[in-house]
């Protein structure tokens, strides 16, 4: 059975198309999920893009709600995040060139 892909509609340096499979997408939206303290999140695939929805925790000690959050990801975009994300694990170990 194929791995489902996203089809990004960014190009790279070389002008070809970039196709990400899914765990390539929930790894670029998870850090924003992570810094943005999210709960109770639900991630929609659309045409444009990546849409996160979830509830923001509110800071210890503070008596506030939870808040809402959304942020559409667009497919230019999670191209730009793991490209970034590749670059700052580098190359890998050298045990394994």
């Amino acid at each position: 059975m194929e791995a489902e892909v996203f089809q990004a509609h960014a190009t790279s340096s070389t002008g070809e198309t970039l196709v990400y499979r899914y765990e390539d997408i929930l790894r670029a939206v998870g850090r924003f999920i992570d810094e943005e303290q999210l709960t109770d999140v639900v991630i929609v695939q659309t045409e444009t893009g990546v849409l996160v929805r979830g509830m923001r925790r509110p800071h210890a000690g503070t008596r506030l709600a939870s808040t809402f959050c959304e942020r559409l990801f667009s497919k230019a975009e999670i191209a730009a995040i793991l490209e970034e994300g590749r670059r700052r694990r580098g190359t890998g170990s050298k045990l394994f060139q």
